[in-house]
């Protein structure tokens, strides 16, 4: 209850209060999920370390590189890392399965579990820190550099609030990752165990939350990624360089006044959407099949564009089967400030037959006099070709019936 009415005071406070209300975190940023764009920044680009937040990129990289029933095993190496639990004891070579890997990474923030994983993609922790910091990189996160898996401290091993927040985004596009960042406690079985694990974090008492990662060192303080959701909204926060317990009411606060800045915007309208998509030279009508919503900040208007991609069409099969009303014509990738954050069917708005004769395609909807004088035109060009034929082969015969004259032959004197 008390929450909740904490919730109600935050939603009435005005934007610039609140923007100078005063967060215990050094650095924080709340992103909304599918957009990207910043609700909330307190020194989300400073540098800071990020401790075992860092094991969301470990854990978006093994979605990416490992198969479902791929087997990573312990070494000797993964084994000698800092204990970060002790619900569950390892043996060199015993083994889990990708999806059990990513629990016992995300549950119990297992150091050695992120070590084996960056062994098992890379060969070493050093080659998968490097992959790390480059697939941050494609993702916008310029300001992150990783040099161990699972965010134990090093001094060159830092990220920003905003970046943690571009590789989380990142992250939502896997649902077993988020499934894994989700649990609070589950049964898990390896080559050689059964046992029951769980978070001993207190994200799970927010009643928006919907995945989180947490960490700390000494030198990082306490840090917290968190996907909170409500009503359709989805907002990814980040904290940073905080302390114990205070961070968790940081995240409630930003969390509770990101929700009150979105509003719900339709930035592609199925009703008013058009565009002609050409076969064989065809224009053929288009429209999207839903229109699309998203939730943005108040004081912003999204930089929406937008690209068709044709679907592909034999031109035998459009001679065949023509289109018909209704038919997906192609793709259309929204796109925000550049990136793409959702793909709609683009359809047919009318059918469509085309016919190989003289290279003329007809619509259904061509109208009876259009018809009649295309008929006409084409009948009117057959003529000609056969006049014409008819001609040169008149020519040719009377030339041939014609009779040849014949030169006089001169005669050259005799020589004596």
């Amino acid at each position: 209850m008390a929450y909740v009415l904490a919730c109600v005071m935050l939603l009435c406070i005005p934007t610039q209060a609140y923007a100078e209300m005063q967060l215990t975190s050094e650095a924080a940023v709340s992103l909304e999920a599918t957009t990207a764009e910043i609700i909330f920044d307190k020194q989300a680009h400073e540098k800071h370390f990020p401790a075992s937040m860092t094991k969301v990129m470990t854990g978006l990289l093994l979605m990416e590189h490992a198969k479902a029933n791929e087997r990573i095993v312990f070494s000797e190496n993964a084994l000698k890392q800092e204990k970060s639990n002790y619900m569950i004891e390892f043996q060199a070579g015993e083994s889990v399965d990708r999806d059990t890997a990513l629990y016992i990474l995300m549950v119990l923030s297992a150091n050695d579990m992120a070590y084996a994983i960056g062994e098992h993609i890379a060969g070493s922790e050093e080659a998968f820190a490097k992959m790390m910091t480059e697939r941050a990189k494609e993702l916008g996160a310029n300001d992150t550099n990783f040099v161990t898996a699972s965010g134990l401290h090093h001094p060159e091993h830092y990220s920003t609030a905003y970046d943690i927040a571009l590789i989380t985004r990142e992250a939502l596009k896997h649902d077993v990752l988020v499934k894994a960042m989700g649990t609070k406690s589950l049964d898990v079985t390896t080559s050689h165990q059964k046992k029951f694990i769980r978070n001993k974090g207190r994200a799970f008492e927010n009643p928006h939350f919907f995945a989180a990662k947490t960490g700390f060192t000494d030198q990082a303080g306490n840090t917290l990624v968190e996907v909170d959701q409500v009503d359709g909204k989805r907002v990814i926060n980040v904290v940073m360089q905080s302390k114990n317990p205070a961070y968790y009411e940081d995240m409630r606060n930003i969390s509770s006044y990101a929700f009150s800045q979105l509003e719900k915007k339709v930035v592609l309208d199925k009703q008013s959407w058009r565009e002609n998509v050409v076969f064989l030279d065809k224009q053929v009508k288009g429209t999207v099949e839903q229109s699309v919503e998203l939730f943005v900040p108040k004081d912003k208007q999204p930089n929406i564009t937008t690209e068709i991609k044709l679907v592909e069409k034999k031109n035998e099969d459009l001679y065949i089967n023509g289109i018909k009303k209704g038919d997906v014509i192609g793709q259309l990738d929204v796109k925000n400030n550049g990136q793409i954050i959702q793909t709609v069917p683009v359809i047919a708005t009318e059918a469509m037959i085309f016919e190989k004769t003289v290279g003329k395609v007809l619509s259904p909807g061509t109208s009876m006099i259009e018809r009649i004088s295309w008929a006409a035109g084409t009948a009117f060009v057959s003529v000609v070709l056969l006049i014409a034929i008819r001609r040169v082969f008149i020519v040719r015969k009377r030339m041939k019936r014609r009779p040849m004259k014949r030169r006089p032959i001169k005669r050259r004197p005799n020589s004596y």
